[in-house]
């Protein structure tokens, strides 16, 4: 006992078999983060496969009734839209006066942003021109 308190072979010992057993732990603590890093990134992968397989089946349930049931509904629709007015399914000339006047709406805001755009570098430019002619 008294070897152990005032420093003799036993007690070098035990530090070197504690200091062993701190690098033992320590190595087989950074195994243990390196393996929890392959087991997340694994964890990941089976997630990623999960929710890929859960989406398609939620996708087929729900979209296979409208796709089904699409082309005989728009064949219904432009059935019935043919057996109304065909005038009123394809009136070009509607739609070429919408255009000619979307057409006309957006020239004269190109005209507005220009003036207003001109006049604001205008304003801009002349301060500055001003300050530099009282500088010199």
């Amino acid at each position: 006992m008294s070897l152990l308190f005032t420093g003799g072979r036993d007690y070098d010992m035990k530090v070197v078999k504690l200091s062993v057993t701190c690098f033992v732990l320590m190595h087989m603590h950074v195994a243990i983060l390196r393996h929890a890093s392959m087991v997340s990134l694994l964890l990941a992968g089976i997630r990623d496969h999960v929710v890929q397989a859960v989406e398609l089946k939620f996708n087929c349930f729900f979209l296979k009734p409208v796709v089904d049931s699409f082309p005989t509904r728009l064949r219904e629709e432009l059935e019935s839209a043919y057996d109304d007015d065909i005038d009123e399914v394809f009136d070009v000339t509607a739609v070429r006066n919408a255009l000619e006047s979307r057409l006309k709406a957006l020239e004269s805001e190109l005209h507005q942003v220009t003036v207003i755009t001109s006049s604001g570098h205008a304003l801009c430019v002349r301060p500055i021109t001003q300050a530099v002619d009282c500088i010199w």
